[in-house]
C-alpha cells in the first residue's frame, strides 16, 4: 500500500495517525476519577513504525507528538519525550547496521525497553518528590500497554505491508 520511500505524505500520514491517538484517550471527556488507565497506543505505533518505517518518522515529528501528548495528557513535560526518542534512536542504530527485526525479537524489544521507560520514569518520580500513583494503577497501564503492542505492530505491518523480518529469531 505505503512506498518505503522517503516521502512528505509518509510524515503527514505517521502525524496524523499519532494525533489521532493523542486526542482518542482525551475524548470521552469525565470529570470521575478513572481506576484503570489506558494503554499508551501512542508509543506502540511510534516504536512500531520506526521498525517498519524509520525514514519516514523524523525526529521532529516524533517530539511534537509527544509534547502534544504530555500537554493533553498532563504528563511531566519532556520526559516520556526524551524517553521515546531515546528507544526509537536505539531500533534506529540497530535498524542501520542491516539488522532486521523480526517480530518476535521486536516484541522483545519493545517489552524491555517499556520495562526501562516505566522504571525510569518512577524512578524521576521518586527523585523529584512527585507523588506517584497507587501500584494498581501502574500496573494496570504496562500491562495494557505491553498486552497491546502485537496488536497495534500487526496492524501498522498489515497498513504499511512491512517486509522487514526474517526467518531467525536473533541476528
Amino acid at each position: 500500500m505505503l512506498a518505503k520511500d522517503f516521502s512528505v505524505f509518509h510524515q503527514f500520514f505517521f502525524f496524523l495517525i499519532g494525533v489521532v491517538l493523542i486526542v482518542l484517550p482525551v475524548m470521552p471527556i469525565d470529570l470521575t476519577p478513572k481506576s484503570t488507565s489506558y494503554p499508551n497506543i501512542l508509543l506502540c505505533y511510534i516504536f512500531s513504525f520506526v521498525i517498519i518505517n524509520p525514514k519516514n518518522a523524523p525526529f521532529f515529528l516524533i517530539v511534537l507528538l509527544n509534547l502534544i501528548a504530555d500537554f493533553l495528557w498532563f504528563r511531566p513535560l519532556g520526559l516520556m519525550t526524551l524517553l521515546t526518542l531515546v528507544i526509537t534512536e536505539f531500533v534506529r542504530w540497530r535498524l542501520k547496521n542491516n539488522i532486521y527485526i523480526n517480530y518476535k525479537l521486536e516484541q522483545v524489544y519493545f517489552f524491555l525497553l517499556f520495562s526501562g521507560i516505566i522504571l525510569f520514569e518512577l524512578l524521576m518520580s521518586g527523585v523529584g518528590l512527585i507523588p506517584s500513583f497507587n501500584f494498581k494503577l501502574i500496573a494496570s497501564y504496562y500491562l495494557t500497554t505491553v498486552i497491546s503492542y502485537p496488536i497495534v505492530s500487526l496492524l501498522a505491518r498489515l497498513v504499511f505491508k512491512s517486509k522487514r523480518t526474517t526467518n531467525k529469531m536473533f541476528i
